[in-house]
């Protein structure tokens, strides 16, 4: 039996609602009904108070149902893309504040030109790192994280080293340099991913 069926015919056994159910679970009714139709399933700690409140083991809610299973393991795997994202996030701000610096010339903030090609490089890394992430994502056919808020951080990125690379290289061909290797870099993930 399947863990949708298992909740349903639990829940009717005992004369019960999904409003009522709902309520002891403090979710929506409609969440209930995601549930006993599999179109969503609970996390581990709903689970646990799923087992104890129908008193059935977790063995027998975990082990019949493979969906259940593979959501399980989807919803932990994105757990671990999280810290990627947001310290993806927290070093591009460390790097703008850095790079900021340079830009207005602060005296506490001041970096020398090849700190300057390291943080880019950083940068750089940074990104891929990102595109790492929305591709493994993809894999997994997760969406917390949404495509539009890392597409949208990928291209400020660009933009960020377009800018600071326009803006710190002396010279026309170091910028030249830089813009050549962000489009080529863009047409070398483009391709792979065709």
């Amino acid at each position: 039996m399947q863990f949708g069926e298992r909740l349903k015919q639990q829940r009717e056994q005992r004369g019960l609602t999904q409003e009522i159910v709902a309520q002891e679970f403090h979710v929506s009714r409609a969440t209930i009904a995601n549930w006993e139709h599999e179109r969503s399933y609970p996390d581990i700690n709903c689970l646990i108070a799923i087992s104890d409140y129908y008193q059935i083991s977790l063995d027998v809610l975990l082990k019949e149902d493979s969906g259940m299973t593979e959501a399980m393991q989807r919803k932990l795997e994105l757990q671990k893309l999280k810290p990627f994202y947001w310290g993806s996030l927290l070093i591009d701000g460390f790097i703008l504040v850095i790079l900021m610096g340079r830009f207005y010339q602060l005296p506490f903030l001041k970096t020398d030109p090849f700190l300057v090609m390291v943080i880019l490089l950083i940068e750089v890394a940074n990104l891929y790192m990102m595109l790492t992430v929305r591709n493994r994502q993809q894999q997994l056919g997760i969406q917390d994280i949404s495509q539009k808020s890392i597409m949208m951080y990928v291209f400020g990125g660009l933009i960020v080293l377009l800018i600071v690379g326009l803006a710190l290289l002396s010279s026309q061909w170091g910028a030249i340099g830089v813009i050549s290797g962000i489009v080529m870099r863009v047409r070398q993930r483009r391709s792979k991913n065709s």
